[in-house]
């Protein structure tokens, strides 16, 4: 695969994003949550369904962090509190690598 990660502000929602391109599938955050999981024993505290959007929210133990699927815009996950964006980057850029060398 070749995905590439983009640090995007969302100057409406006052955060920074994520946002995975070429990695627009539907189902690719519950790939990506699963990696994580296996990786760095980190869990799924709340997972939701709906029909234009899917969001798997993540935690540390300490910190959470969502995952987003939107079929307009595709995969992209964002921290909980800017704090902790630099630690979710620096373990999604670790699975995005590994990924990426299937």
């Amino acid at each position: 695969m070749n995905i590439i990660i983009i640090e995007h502000y969302n100057e409406s929602k006052k955060r920074y994003e994520l946002l995975l391109h070429n990695f627009d599938y539907y189902d690719g955050i519950d790939f990506l949550s699963k990696k994580i999981c296996d990786i760095y024993s980190d869990i799924i505290k709340k997972r939701f369904d709906g029909i234009y959007y899917k969001t798997i929210e993540m935690s540390d133990r300490q910190n959470r962090y969502y995952l987003e699927w939107h079929e307009d815009i595709g995969n992209y996950i964002y921290a909980g509190s800017d704090s902790y964006f630099s630690e979710m980057k620096r373990k999604i850029s670790a699975i995005v690598k590994i990924i990426n060398d299937i």
